[in-house]
């Protein structure tokens, strides 16, 4: 296996080729690596060297976008099956996003919670239960009705 990967990735990068999807790569790089560290490290700084000359040769935008897209895969990938830490993926192949931090669990909604603290409510006023509002509004109503 281990000459078949070197034999592949020679020939792509004689032919100035990138290996395309950078996710497969990233994959045999990281199973080749486990047999042969420095050389499996060799061959990706090789492509990545590569993917960085056609970045920087592309003339439209299209073409750069390629190729960022290219080295981004491969950085996403190489961190996801963690061959190498996520600063050394920063520093040599592309930046990686922050890693997400976990969101806090939503608190449980309480009825009771706040209430008979005081008398007024969240904005100053008083807070009424809605059998105080039902009967005020009825009130407030009939005064209405009879002005």
């Amino acid at each position: 296996m281990s000459d078949r990967f070197l034999e592949t990735a020679e020939r792509y990068l004689n032919r100035q080729n990138l290996w395309e999807p950078a996710n497969d790569f990233a994959a045999e790089v990281g199973a080749f690596m486990i047999k042969d560290r420095a050389r499996g490290q060799a061959v990706l700084e090789e492509m990545v060297h590569l993917a960085r000359q056609k970045l920087d040769a592309a003339r439209d935008s299209r073409g750069r976008r390629r190729f960022r897209h290219y080295l981004g895969d491969l950085a996403n990938a190489i961190d996801m099956i963690q061959i190498f830490s996520r600063s050394w993926i920063n520093r040599h192949v592309s930046s990686l996003r922050p890693e997400a931090t976990p969101r806090p669990e939503a608190a449980e909604y309480d009825p009771q919670r706040g209430q008979g603290i005081s008398e007024r409510g969240s904005r100053g006023r008083p807070s009424y239960t809605i059998k105080e509002v039902s009967r005020r509004w009825s009130s407030h109503r009939r005064l209405r009705i009879s002005s």
